[in-house]
């Protein structure tokens, strides 16, 4: 699984806008990832939304050129919500020139676990002290 970016205090949860306000990282992954490891952890509402946001799509390339993969998740870091989103969303014109995703190091991983793990907040330069 490819993590590469994160959305600080994300209050968009079960597509609407108000939720409690949860640090949140942008899992995407391979449709076998995604049924091993993602899946089995939603209701079947949310798998077959998955499986229609990720039928065939590719995500946007990594840093060495390569397809990204199609299936995309917005996961809480602390496990308790995930929402399935097309690959595009966090590089959609619907953001009107502000997107509330930022920039972490791309990484790869191996579990849910292990994505959340270092947090949903990107890392700040140490001259910056305020939230």
């Amino acid at each position: 699984m490819l993590i590469r970016l994160c959305w600080p205090e994300c209050d968009f949860w079960g597509n609407q806008w108000g939720a409690p306000r949860l640090d949140a990282v942008w899992v995407e992954c391979s449709a076998d990832e995604a049924r091993a490891l993602v899946h089995p952890r939603l209701d079947t509402a949310a798998v077959a939304r998955s499986e229609k946001a990720g039928d065939g799509a590719q995500g946007p390339a990594d840093r060495d050129g390569r397809p990204g993969p199609g299936y995309c998740f917005l996961v809480a870091v602390d496990l308790t919500r995930i929402d399935s989103h097309p690959a595009f969303y966090p590089w959609s014109g619907m953001w009107n020139g502000y997107c509330p995703f930022h920039k972490l190091p791309e990484r790869r991983v191996a579990t849910l676990k292990a994505a959340v793990s270092r947090g949903g907040r990107p890392r700040r330069p140490w001259w910056r002290f305020w939230k």
